[in-house]
């Protein structure tokens, strides 16, 4: 497919929650988290707590700029530049994360979970459940 037939494409993508952390940018160490859903999509929460992961798919409110090339802080001896889509940069032409976090608690309308890279505020787009 050509670029030019996405010219007049518009996403309408609406969050369905948003990250309670204390994650902050630059830390090293994850944190536990809860994820809150709003209202009107909770009934998606039905048997999640069957699994032991999940896939949050979020998007980096904090950046309004990107990188095509970006030098990943961890596992990085020698600094070396990538790719953007070669990393877990924010700095990324959608500003879309994915991380894949253990569950800890599924509640009425919340998910609390562990390993939490997602800073205060985080909008999350979706949430997908992991064979892992």
């Amino acid at each position: 497919m050509r670029k030019a037939m996405f010219e007049d494409l518009v996403l309408d993508i609406k969050p369905i929650g948003w990250v309670e952390s204390s994650f902050e940018i630059g830390m090293k160490e994850k944190t536990q988290a809860i994820l809150h859903i709003f209202d009107e999509y909770t009934q998606g929460l039905f048997r999640l707590d069957e699994f032991k992961y999940i896939m949050v798919i979020f998007y980096f409110h904090k950046f309004n700029d990107f990188n095509l090339l970006a030098t990943p802080p961890h596992n990085n001896p020698d600094k070396a530049q990538y790719g953007v889509f070669a990393t877990h940069s924010p700095k990324r032409p959608n500003h879309i994360g994915v991380s894949t976090v253990p569950i800890l608690e599924v509640g009425q309308n919340y998910i609390k979970i562990d390993n939490c890279d997602m800073v205060f505020g985080t909008p999350i787009l979706d949430i997908k459940a992991q064979w892992i």
